[in-house]
Order: structure tokens, then sequence, then C-alpha cells
């Protein structure tokens, strides 16, 4: 066949002058058509090809925010209340001296969702838009509002007095200010907000994620190496205060019964000093969002 007879092979009408050799191997199918410019270009780059309109939404997981987590952490707490509830109607009668124990449960498991649940929701999430402090404010008094409803009950529930459901109401407000104001702190800052996965500075929200973990369970692993070294249990009582999940058996009691003391003074300061440890964090906050906002404005 010579190249003149290329003319008349249907399908396969070639220039004369083209410089296709019929010896090279056929194409890979499995390759793409046409190569996408997009796919090579900068992240900062392609958004500004993209445009507006199609621009990947990086908060699409927050549109629904607060709501989507007010309604989370509320069921979480309606399955606390409804578990310790029916822990005592499994074992014994509902009554206020059998419901004691299910109530210091409850209130561990609730202390475990506020101190550890909801900062490792909020930092494996991206950072909401500014001011970051006024959205983990909105995110404490979710959390607060629920717990301070489910507290009161107690009072003829568990046969708790007044004075000491007040002291336990205090106590998971000053821890509840404090965790918000970590995480406000933790989720604020100079640099650019979080947005993507392999953003390198996700180290740090892990390290945010270890003070809280620390911030919650330093003080009962303290406690538990000084029952080693010590057994007599010196200073026991008041470590434990400096923990939300400890605090609980210190201020209603510890085993079938309920409270056997009031809060006595040590215990209020105790409280006082997470207090204002919660709002020297939100300070500290809202001075560090603010550096963040002129730094990225400059």
């Amino acid at each position: 066949m010579t190249p003149d007879d290329y003319d008349i092979v249907p399908g396969l009408a070639l220039d004369r002058d083209s410089t296709a050799n019929i010896s090279d191997p056929p194409p890979d199918d499995s390759a793409p058509l046409f190569e996408d410019p997009l796919a090579t270009t900068p992240i900062s780059l392609r958004d500004e090809l993209i445009g507006p309109k199609n621009r990947p939404d990086p908060w699409a997981h927050r549109r629904g925010e607060p709501r989507t987590f007010a309604f989370f952490w509320t069921m979480f707490i309606l399955i606390a209340v409804a578990g310790s509830v029916m822990w005592v109607a499994r074992y014994a009668a509902l009554t206020t001296g059998a419901y004691a124990p299910a109530a210091r449960i409850m209130l561990i498991v609730v202390g475990v969702g506020m101190t550890l649940l909801w900062p490792m929701v909020r930092l494996s999430q991206a950072s909401p838009p500014r001011p970051v402090p006024l959205h983990a404010l909105i995110d404490t008094w979710i959390v607060l509002l629920p717990i301070q409803v489910v507290l009161w009950p107690l009072v003829f529930l568990a046969g708790w007095p007044a004075s000491i459901v007040l002291g336990v109401a205090g106590n998971f407000l000053a821890w509840g200010l404090l965790t918000g104001g970590v995480l406000a702190i933790a989720l604020s800052g100079p640099t650019p907000p979080l947005q993507h996965p392999r953003d390198p500075r996700l180290v740090g929200r892990t390290l945010w994620m270890l003070s809280m973990v620390a911030l919650t369970l330093g003080a009962p692993l303290i406690i538990l190496l000084l029952r080693v070294a010590s057994p007599d249990g010196t200073f026991e009582d008041r470590l434990s205060m400096f923990s939300p999940l400890t605090s609980v058996a210190v201020l209603t009691g510890r085993g079938m019964l309920g409270p056997q003391n009031p809060i006595a003074a040590w215990q209020w300061e105790c409280i006082l000093a997470v207090l204002l440890a919660g709002c020297a964090a939100w300070v500290l906050a809202f001075v560090r969002d603010r550096l963040g906002k002129a730094s990225s404005d400059a």
C-alpha cells in the first residue's frame, strides 16, 4: 500500500503531508480526552477562576448552626437522663433514695459530654467566621442551658438540698465557661481560618484537644497517683474539685447515700477559681480574635 492509497480508504482519509505513522501504538482508551486545566491550578487561584457562584462552600457543614448542634446536644442530655432513670427502675423502685447514685452517674456522663465531646466536635470542623468567640459563646449557652434544666429537678428526684444543687449548678457553670473559653481560644487566632482537611496547622487542633483531656482527667490521674504514694488520701477532696467528673462525688456524696454535709467554704472557693479561670480564658479569646482580625486586614 502506497501513501496515495490512503485517500481512497474509508475512514482513513489522511493528508499526504501528515506526519502520522501507521506503526505508532494505538491511543490509550483509559486516558482522558482532554486535560483539565484546573487540576494543576493552586486552590487560591482555582477559586478565582471558578467564580464565587460555583466555588465550594467551606461553611456547608455549619449551614444549620447552631440549631443542629443544639438538637444533638439536647438529645445527648435526654439520653443521659433517661438512662439514669432506666438504671434505677431496673433494680429498685424509683424513690429519692434510690435515684441518688443514678443522678451522680448522669452528672458524670453530662460532664464528659461538656468537657470532651463538645470540644471534640468543634475542633473537628472548619473554623467559624469571625468573630470566633461569639460562635463559641452561643455554643456555651446551648450547652449550659439544658444542664441547668436537668439539674434543679434533682431537689425532688434525688432529695438533695437546694444548697447542694446550687453548688453543683455553679460547678457546671464554671466548667462550662472554662471549656467554652478554651475552645474559643483554640478556634481563633492571628492565622487564616482552617478550612481544608490537609492543612498542616491541624496539629494545633490536636494539641488543644489534648489540653482539654488533660484539663478534665488531670485531677483524677493525680489523685490516683497520690493514692498509691499516700494511702491516707491527703488533699484528695481538694484536688477532686478541679475536675468536673470527680467534683460530683465531693459535692453530692458517695455510694448509695446522698449528700451528708453542706457545701464548705473551700469548695465554693474552688468553684470560684474555676469560674475566674473561665472568665480569663474568654478575655484571652477575644483579644486573640482581635489580633487575628488585625493581622488579616493588614
